[in-house]
């Protein structure tokens, strides 16, 4: 029997789905999608508050993280979020089938789509992205269909889900509208009979969620990018990493061919080299399926270069860049030339994945217990497990230089999403939770915090963090 096209790939998410059976430690998934479900609660389903800016997200793909918002359900989260992994795989096949794509290039392409490192890594960490990607992946299934006028119901329900999944959903929503007026540019009436139908659905989600946005915090967008100035990704490379402006402008190619997972300066991961191809797939006048998919991912990588160059960011571009990706490989002969630049295309992704591996080392989890494990990656969980045993169950903690990350505290806290503005008014908190080190380099203006800090007493210290309360010292004793 002849070896299913999925089957490395689904091996090798299996292997990336095993390593992330770790307590969650990475960034988004401690300051947000695991204390959203807390807050829910706590105040209610879909609790929206400004003083906690993240409670503005879409709230589609967080909803299951209920079952698994506390210990010991938590070691869990991450599978949620590899199983949309898992969907993307499968609608990936169903897509590559359908544009009759070479099945060892199938094989090869769900393989190369899997072990982009910041695929791998995401499989193991507790957030949303990769449900987007299957959302993506559905919609790149419906654009490349022989469409009729019911299947924008469908198209509808899928933006809809998009949009309520990551804010960038609505990228992919005007990446499909561009892909769907290239599919049926020869079909006006079609074309109008599947857009008022998709209207139906998104409206609707749009009208929910971000016009509720904008009633609580007067944006229909993440609240925290309300008002401010933001510099563009070169400028801002140049100015934070030093690089050349030369190097800075190739950054968007650089991210599919190296990034190093959970670090800003590489990408926080990498993508493909394979999927650089994509614009040579030289059917775009031949196959408007293909033309779709084409202009779809010109359309999404050029919104999504305006938040930033990250990996993560550019990610559900891929289900619309990876069918143009393989059809021009299959076009180059011979076919050793095509198994060499396979070759070339997976090889910095398995460097970059051994890495992470090394690094994430899940087997010192697995070997050492929860409390090393965390503590060897999270430098600040010491002083939040200290406050988590001992501060007052209703206690209210403000989070400065700390990234939001309030989980292992497992009390109601506050932060500002902008680390150096000054923090809200004292009676909105009891307690403070302050990185010292970063607060003395970076805030030397801010005399908020400092006046709080004089006015507080030191109850807990461990390294560079500390915890205040902010009522006058009795006989209380830091600890050290």
């Amino acid at each position: 029997m002849r070896r299913h096209p999925l089957a490395p790939a689904l091996a090798a998410w299996a292997v990336a789905t095993i390593a992330g059976l770790v307590p969650p430690f990475s960034r988004d998934a401690l300051n947000s999608h695991l204390i959203l479900p807390r807050l829910w609660r706590w105040h209610g389903l879909f609790w929206r508050d400004t003083a906690h800016p993240f409670t503005g997200s879409p709230p589609l793909a967080d909803l299951p993280y209920l079952l698994f918002a506390d210990r010991p359900w938590d070691l869990a989260a991450s599978c949620w979020h590899a199983l949309g992994g898992l969907f993307t795989l499968l609608l990936l096949d169903r897509l590559l089938r359908q544009l009759e794509i070479a099945p060892h290039l199938r094989r090869w392409g769900l393989f190369v789509w899997i072990t982009m490192p910041t695929v791998f890594s995401l499989c193991g960490w507790a957030y949303v992205d990769l449900w987007l990607c299957a959302a993506t992946a559905a919609i790149a299934c419906l654009l490349t269909t022989p469409m009729q006028p019911r299947h924008g119901w469908g198209l509808g329900a899928l933006l809809a889900a998009a949009v309520l999944i990551k804010f960038n959903g609505l990228a992919v929503v005007a990446a499909a509208a561009l892909g769907l007026g290239w599919r049926l540019a020869g079909e006006p009436r079609l074309l109008l009979a599947i857009t008022a139908r998709a209207l139906l659905p998104l409206s609707a989600a749009l009208l929910w969620w971000y016009g509720g946005n904008f009633a609580h915090f007067g944006t229909a967008i993440y609240p925290t990018l309300h008002g401010g100035g933001r510099i563009h990704w070169p400028e801002y490379r140049v100015l934070a990493y030093h690089e050349p402006s030369w190097w800075a402008a190739l950054a968007p190619l650089r991210a599919f061919v190296w990034g190093e997972i959970n670090n800003p300066r590489l990408f926080d991961g990498a993508l493909s080299p394979l999927l650089l191809l994509f614009p040579f797939a030289g059917r775009l006048r031949l196959d408007r399926r293909i033309g779709a998919l084409l202009i779809a991912a010109i359309c999404y990588l050029a919104i999504a270069l305006t938040t930033g160059v990250r990996a993560r960011y550019l990610l559900p571009a891929t289900p619309f860049m990876l069918p143009p990706a393989l059809l021009a490989l299959q076009r180059i002969r011979p076919a050793a030339l095509q198994r060499m630049l396979l070759a070339t295309a997976l090889l910095p992704p398995l460097i970059s994945i051994s890495l992470y591996l090394q690094w994430l080392a899940p087997w010192e989890y697995w070997r050492e217990g929860r409390d090393p494990f965390l503590a060897h990656h999270l430098a600040d969980y010491p002083i939040q497990h200290w406050g988590a045993a001992h501060l007052p169950d209703g206690a209210r903690v403000l989070l400065l230089w700390m990234g939001g990350r309030s989980y292992y505290l497992h009390r109601d806290a506050i932060f500002s999403m902008g680390q150096l503005r000054p923090p809200p008014a004292a009676a909105r908190f009891d307690y403070l939770l302050l990185n010292t080190r970063v607060a003395e380099m970076t805030s030397s203006n801010h005399q908020r915090w400092r006046r709080l800090v004089r006015q507080g007493c030191r109850i807990a210290a461990d390294r560079d963090y500390a915890i205040w309360r902010l009522s006058p010292c009795e006989t209380d004793h830091a600890r050290h």
